[in-house]
């Protein structure tokens, strides 16, 4: 399919990844299939004061493929915003291709513009509208595999507060790395909560059903206090100052691609 969207669109895929369940530890057998992918057009594609669509979009409904890229210059703005999403794509460990040293060299930028403060609003913002989508307060019955969609993102929140003064930057994608923490202790984790969490990934990933059933009180506490520890760390970290010259390292970086790779 990468040959495919690449000759449709007359564009070069510079990195094309995994993302969702299959990347983050805890996918069934029956899980969807989501590659991401970062793809530049030819160096006059960028000189124009027309309005572009930086992104591109392709599946396959039969094999269960939901496909997402971005143009690299839509990758490099979100990156100067210390966007977590793109960070994600770029320490996925489940690469389907990747273009020389392109990938690596945008793995060093991204580690340029890493924000804590960013990161931790992002994941809190992502377990709470989860919550409140699939998990509301007041409902008795729930999809129990709903909340590995809510703790996940709270466990990179927790291994972003556990890394503080660590060289680690961006949280890795896998839960049960997550759960070990930047110090490979899961000795801080609330003994229920990580009882109830072991359950569901094997459940899930033994694709057992996990329809409505009772409430997790555990998990219900779990949330509730990791969101607020790290909203509370949140606050108390500096507002990040990109390095001087650092978009320009990003414009450089843009225009040089456009050229070499197509």
């Amino acid at each position: 399919m990468i040959r495919d969207i690449e000759f449709n669109h007359g564009v070069r895929v510079l990195l094309c990844v995994e993302s969702g369940s299959r990347a983050w530890g805890f996918a069934s057998a029956d899980s969807d299939w989501d590659p991401r992918f970062i793809y530049a057009h030819p160096r006059p594609w960028y000189v124009s004061c027309r309005d572009r669509d930086e992104q591109i979009t392709a599946g396959d409904d039969d094999l269960r493929i939901d496909m997402v890229g971005w143009d690299l210059r839509k990758a490099l703005r979100l990156m100067a915003k210390g966007n977590p999403q793109l960070m994600e794509w770029l320490q996925s460990d489940l690469i389907y291709g990747q273009i020389g040293t392109c990938a690596g060299q945008l793995r060093d930028l991204g580690r340029c513009w890493w924000s804590r403060r960013q990161a931790i609003f992002h994941y809190v913002s992502m377990a709470r509208g989860n919550y409140q989508k699939y998990l509301p307060p007041g409902r008795e019955t729930v999809s129990l595999k709903r909340y590995l969609y809510v703790v996940r993102p709270l466990l990179a929140c927790r291994w972003i507060r556990l890394a503080d003064g660590l060289p680690s930057w961006v949280p890795p994608l896998d839960i049960d790395t997550l759960l070990d923490g930047p110090d490979r202790s899961r000795a801080t984790m609330d003994h229920d909560a990580m009882n109830c969490i072991a359950w569901l990934l094997g459940a899930k990933r033994g694709g057992r059903e996990l329809d409505e059933k009772p409430r997790l009180g555990a998990l219900d506490r779990f949330i509730e206090v990791e969101v607020e520890i790290s909203m509370s760390f949140a606050g108390g970290c500096a507002a990040d100052r990109p390095s001087p010259g650092g978009r320009d390292a990003l414009d450089r970086f843009l225009w040089d691609v456009a050229e070499e790779y197509t």
